[in-house]
């Protein structure tokens, strides 16, 4: 049975719809964070909560405690809410956060995930792995949309911020260089 089920959690789909991070500091961050699991198998089943390594391409940068989760065969929704991320890795953490603002694509890898799934009055124990590809933010592409002059000679230019990505990253004030590409 153990080899059945870790088979079928191998081959299931992890797709991130959105994942938001809040109140960074040196050596933590708040995510939340919502996921699509799709081909979980022909029954329901409910998977005990665990704790999963997340990393980017430069390393692990943190852990993530997943809830209890329970599957049927259309899959279901993951919901976290604001988890509080502790740093394992400065670097890494800039390097993730650097690759999904500049990047077209990245890869998370959650790994290192323990866990018993439950279905049918049987137990399987399982370990977790799983790549998920991700849109980056490409930049993220910005446009200029209007500028206007205050009497006392200041200006306030209006712009707007595609983001193409389901990522969202609130890391405080955050300063532009604007250039001319011609």
């Amino acid at each position: 049975m153990n080899a059945i089920t870790q088979a079928i959690v191998n081959n299931s789909t992890l797709e991130i719809t959105s994942i938001k991070i809040t109140d960074a500091t040196k050596t933590s961050f708040i995510m939340s964070l919502v996921c699509k699991v799709a081909n979980t198998g022909p029954i329901s089943a409910t998977m005990t909560p665990m704790t999963l390594s997340m990393s980017g391409n430069a390393g692990c940068f943190g852990t993530l405690n997943l809830p209890e989760i329970k599957t049927s065969s259309a899959g279901t929704t993951i919901t976290v809410d604001e988890q509080r991320i502790e740093i394992v890795d400065t670097d890494a953490f800039v390097a993730f956060n650097k690759s999904i603002m500049s990047d077209s694509s990245l890869t998370l890898h959650l790994t290192n995930g323990s866990s018993t799934i439950k279905a049918l009055f049987l137990s399987s124990k399982i370990t977790y792995a799983k790549d998920v590809l991700l849109t980056g933010m490409s930049g993220p592409l910005t446009t200029m949309l209007s500028t206007t002059i205050s009497p006392a000679g200041t200006f306030t230019n209006t712009m707007q911020v595609q983001n193409p990505s389901p990522l969202e990253i609130d890391l405080g004030t955050l300063k532009q260089e604007l250039r001319n590409a011609k």
